[in-house]
């Protein structure tokens, strides 16, 4: 076996590098600006001559120790998973009666097609579901932002974090306007900020450097050189100009810091844990039983079995084989009962369950506690009931996913959203159904007889918490509480009432039938007695409903 060598956590640091080789491939119009970047490292010569800053954490090391950790890498994919995993929705926060307005619903469709195709392959729910895994794992996620000539943002893509450096700020200050919204109205600003550069190794054998620049900078840049328009020379120009890059980080330090950094003696502890009880299966030698005779003395035969039982004979299909051990009387005849050798069977001491064990389970709760997650997320939800799951599902999505989201959201707002002049439109992103379906008609049922549900407001609910698409009412009374709109509906006062009045009597009837045989169902079905009680009331309801209709009122 090849000897096991030792690593530290100082072995995470920049000093250590790995060093891969991956294909390279074709850079289309509009497409992203990187090259498919080999494997590889930045030498100490082009950190200094391109004055870039090396991360406190080698981005190589932090993803192979997450490769090898089953725990690790279960709690970054769940953070993937369920802060990323559920897509996104358009929030208007405009006037309402703007929502009319052909030109705000423009909007909406053409913000909802960029998102649905940010490049030639991806959805942003699925760019940002890598650019979460690379944030996890690294501190560290990179989104490239291509533009057409106009300026508008054509693309974006993953930067792999593994290969991108950061340059020093800049010491000149650029003017760039803010548009500020103060007291209502929104007010234009000059301030001066301060941009670095990014570079990327796209081919570490002869040690090319592609470059991008910081978003919003509103200078041009050359992609192959690094240098800006006005730092061009004699007959220079921009071969390719810089798409820009929008840095994701956890932390405030230059570089993002992953949050699980704090545990890698832990993770890696659990891991050199794992390989021993491995590592048992393919060495064991000792055998479970051995045959002692004893008044006699080892045959030749007999002490070559034992050799090879104890070098040769491991692994797992040499597992309850018996030594067996044949002595010849020390003195005397062999047909002497006196001095005939004894046999003895001896048992020898075996591992019958993992080593480390308390260990292990106590590092695993210590790497879930620094993402907060509990273990019902890492399929250990038999020891929970219902209630308590439903419980713990609420807590983690308030106290971690939700909060991750929100500041997600926040730096989508402040950028793309504003680039593609989304209006009032605002990006957020959508979580989990935390209840289930039969809670969600109860809740509705409730808010009904209170009357502070209105029949869009129950559709769009019922949407959501159902994964239905039924359409919505655009007239004044599909807002009003439903409980108002059956009275006026009964009183004959109800306007613009279209839709109701060309409902079909049959349609109402059959709604009402399969109403009843639900209540029937519910009832004879423990816990759902409450349920069946609100379906009673929307029975009624309905029995009213048909009977106008029938009588033609």
């Amino acid at each position: 076996m090849a000897e096991k060598k030792d690593v530290t956590v100082y072995d995470l640091r920049q000093n250590l590098r790995g060093i891969k080789k991956s294909a390279g491939g074709d850079v289309v119009e509009f497409g992203s600006r990187q090259t498919n970047p080999e494997e590889g490292i930045f030498t100490n010569a082009q950190m200094q001559d391109y004055n870039l800053l090396a991360p406190p954490y080698d981005p190589f090391k932090l993803y192979r120790i997450v490769e090898s950790s089953g725990t690790l890498g279960a709690c970054i994919e769940v953070m993937v998973d369920n802060v990323d995993g559920f897509g996104h929705d358009l929030q208007y926060e405009g006037e309402k009666e703007d929502l009319k307005n052909p030109k705000v619903m423009q909007k909406k469709k053409s913000l909802n097609e960029f998102f649905k195709k940010v490049n030639e392959t991806q959805s942003f729910t699925k760019l940002r579901k890598e650019l979460r895994r690379d944030g996890e794992t690294t501190g560290n996620a990179y989104m490239e932002i291509v533009r057409y000539k106009d300026d508008a943002i054509a693309t974006l893509y993953r930067a792999d974090t593994r290969y991108m450096r950061l340059q020093a700020k800049q010491k000149d200050e650029v003017e760039v306007t803010v548009n500020f919204t103060r007291n209502g109205k929104v007010k234009p600003t000059k301030i001066k900020r301060r941009f670095r550069r990014f570079a990327m190794i796209t081919n570490t054998s002869i040690h090319d450097i592609r470059w991008f620049k910081e978003y919003g900078d509103p200078r041009k840049m050359c992609a192959i050189t690094g240098k800006y328009e006005h730092e061009l020379e004699g007959k220079e120009k921009i071969k390719e100009e810089a798409s820009e890059i929008i840095h994701f980080k956890q932390g405030n330090d230059t570089y993002g810091i992953p949050k699980w950094v704090g545990m890698s003696s832990t993770v890696l502890g659990v891991r050199d844990a794992d390989y021993v009880n491995y590592d048992l299966f393919g060495n064991q030698a000792i055998p479970p039983l051995a045959i002692l005779v004893s008044g006699g003395r080892l045959t030749s035969e007999s002490v070559q079995d034992l050799i090879n039982i104890f070098q040769a004979r491991k692994g797992v299909e040499n597992f309850h084989k018996i030594a067996i051990l044949e002595a010849a009387p020390a003195d005397g005849d062999i047909d002497d009962i006196a001095s005939q050798a004894k046999i003895d069977f001896k048992p020898l001491p075996q591992q019958d369950d993992i080593l480390f064990g308390k260990y292990i389970d106590s590092s695993e709760k210590r790497i879930r506690a620094k993402f907060r997650i509990p273990a019902l997320y890492l399929g250990r939800g038999e020891e929970f009931s219902r209630a308590t799951s439903q419980n713990i599902k609420l807590i983690t999505e308030e106290q971690c996913f939700r909060p991750e989201r929100n500041d997600f959201d926040e730096i989508i707002n402040f950028t793309l959203m504003t680039d593609l002049d989304a209006g009032d439109w605002h990006f957020r992103t959508t979580g989990p159904k935390l209840i289930e379906g039969a809670e969600a008609i109860d809740a509705i049922g409730k808010f009904a007889r209170s009357g502070a549900l209105s029949i869009n407001k129950a559709i769009k609910v019922m949407n959501r918490v159902l994964d239905l698409d039924m359409p919505m009412y655009d007239q004044p009374w599909a807002d009003y509480p439903a409980a108002i709109v059956l009275d006026l509906a009964k009183q004959g006062t109800l306007k613009d009432i279209q839709e109701i009045a060309q409902i079909n009597t049959n349609d109402v009837g059959e709604a009402r039938e399969t109403i009843t045989n639900q209540i029937q169902t519910l009832k004879s079905t423990e816990g759902y007695e409450n349920l069946a009680e609100d379906l009673e009331t929307i029975k009624l309801q309905m029995e009213e409903i048909y009977d106008m209709m029938v009588r033609g009122e």
